[in-house]
């Protein structure tokens, strides 16, 4: 059976893409996947003469999209015929990536004009990997390589806003990844083929969790960098152990995932993920099995991606996550939260058991 996932590749100005992609090809390359990259399609337009300056930017990213979608397709019907087993899809930028460049009205128009919505456009990518502009990092470096490029011309403070319009836009993918704009371009790339490897090969999912005073849902809504999601889950128990089915979405569009997790220990647990259809979801609900409702916040801070889990069983505490490479990374929480304590070997906090409890509480 084949192995083929589908991954994002995007980021803010001189962020290493081109280098990036090279070095991700030649990497998995080596170790046994066959690697194909759907090339990014707003630079054809643009090179070809074609920009929003000069039509209507709806116009333009319907053009965009609509290539990108038929390229992603063939390129998918490529990942099926050839020979190796194991493939690696990299689209350089995905659907989402258009965001950053139309305002919200535009966004609107462009879904329905395409007759999609943005859980399709943003969720059908396994994963996400955002490399952050190396204006984050350094100002000054940035600027002296804008120098030596006649094809930049953003300003470090422009690098650093359509950055972050980027990563908004990919903020509230079930797998999004932020690769920092470390000065150290070396350690940067080793660290996004760590993060890809981990994903696509690993298996192993290293995981930390916080028990937190509930946040105000409105002020979560107010960030510039969170995406609120709406979360069904339900548990399983056949001959071969637990599992999951997880109905996530947003605006009444979803998506179904079917997972299978085993501690390994620790923070460590071992998970494998694989998407089924809405037709496959039904048919796993006449099984028995318990259920419960959540609403995520999906937080991009200090180049992290946190998932805070607020139930309907308490309105005084939530659960906040975070996926690591390593069990000893350092990370900063976001500001708002107010930690109660760390519960991250504290099973009475699993999903699994909230299902069956429906409390959230010390």
């Amino acid at each position: 059976m084949k192995n083929i996932h589908k991954i994002v590749l995007t980021g803010g100005p001189c962020a290493g893409k081109t280098t990036a992609l090279r070095s991700l090809q030649k990497h998995f390359s080596e170790k046994g996947f066959r690697v194909l990259c759907v090339g990014e399609t707003a630079s054809d337009y643009l090179s070809g003469g074609m920009s929003p300056f000069n039509m209507d930017n709806v116009t333009f990213q319907f053009m965009i999209t609509s290539t990108m979608i038929f390229k992603e397709s063939m390129v998918q019907l490529a990942a099926e015929t050839v020979p190796e087993e194991n493939v690696l899809i990299v689209c350089d930028r995905g659907q989402m990536d258009n965001l950053a460049y139309m305002t919200q009205d535009e966004f609107v128009r462009l879904q329905e004009r395409m007759d999609t919505n943005i859980v399709k456009m943003r969720d059908e990518y396994e994963a996400v990997f955002h490399l952050e502009t190396l204006a984050k990092a350094s100002p000054d470096l940035y600027e002296k390589n804008v120098n030596t490029n006649a094809a930049r011309y953003e300003t470090a403070q422009d690098a650093i806003d359509t950055d972050n319009k980027t990563l908004s836009a990919w903020v509230g993918q079930p797998h999004l990844r932020i690769v920092g704009g470390s000065v150290d371009f070396d350690t940067k790339i080793n660290r996004l083929l760590n993060e890809v490897e981990s994903f696509i090969m690993g298996g192993l999912e290293i995981e930390r969790k916080f028990l937190i005073k509930k946040p105000d849902t409105e002020k979560l809504k107010s960030m510039e960098l969170c995406e609120l999601i709406d979360i069904e889950q339900s548990y399983f128990e056949d001959a071969n152990g637990s599992y999951r089915i997880r109905k996530r979405g947003q605006y009444g569009h979803n998506i179904y995932i079917r997972t299978q997790k085993q501690a390994v220990g620790g923070a460590v647990r071992e998970e494998i993920e694989t998407r089924i259809s809405e037709d496959e979801a039904i048919k796993y609900m006449e099984l028995p099995h318990t259920t419960l409702h959540k609403t995520r916040a999906c937080i991009a801070h200090g180049g992290k991606y946190f998932e805070l889990d607020m139930y309907p069983y308490s309105d005084e505490y939530a659960l906040l996550e975070i996926e690591l490479l390593s069990e000893d990374e350092d990370f900063t929480l976001p500001e708002f939260c107010e930690v109660v304590r760390e519960v991250t070997d504290d099973k009475r906090y699993s999903n699994h058991s909230i299902a069956q409890t429906h409390k959230l509480d010390l």
